[in-house]
């Protein structure tokens, strides 16, 4: 995971960095949380789409961190200058309360 945050920092493009990001994403644990307010600031594009599915990973596929730890990223990326990290933003959290609706169901089932 460091190495991938070195590739971030220190990129030959902006690409690199975006992969770096990527990558991460398939490996990260609870750790990248601390990383994720420098992943966000940055102006490429493709990393900060890239930190919204390390979100997804950690919130969801993991659940490694809690709702409220990861809202205050995706508040901010709803506000991001790009329409496109702000749609990305938008299409998780509607997937994350459809997904938090079918496991209140399942809970009501049982």
């Amino acid at each position: 995971m460091e190495r991938c945050l070195e590739i971030f920092r220190e990129p030959l493009d902006a690409q690199q960095a975006g992969d770096a990001i990527h990558v991460l994403k398939m490996i990260s644990d609870r750790r990248v949380l601390a990383w994720i307010p420098e992943f966000m600031a940055s102006e490429n594009e493709i990393v900060r789409l890239w930190t919204l599915g390390i979100l997804d990973q950690l919130l969801i596929m993991q659940e490694a961190i809690t709702p409220e730890e990861a809202a205050p990223f995706f508040k901010q990326a709803l506000a991001d200058p790009s329409g496109n990290v702000r749609n990305e933003a938008y299409r998780f959290l509607e997937d994350f309360a459809q997904e938090e609706q079918v496991i209140a169901m399942r809970s009501f089932m049982q």
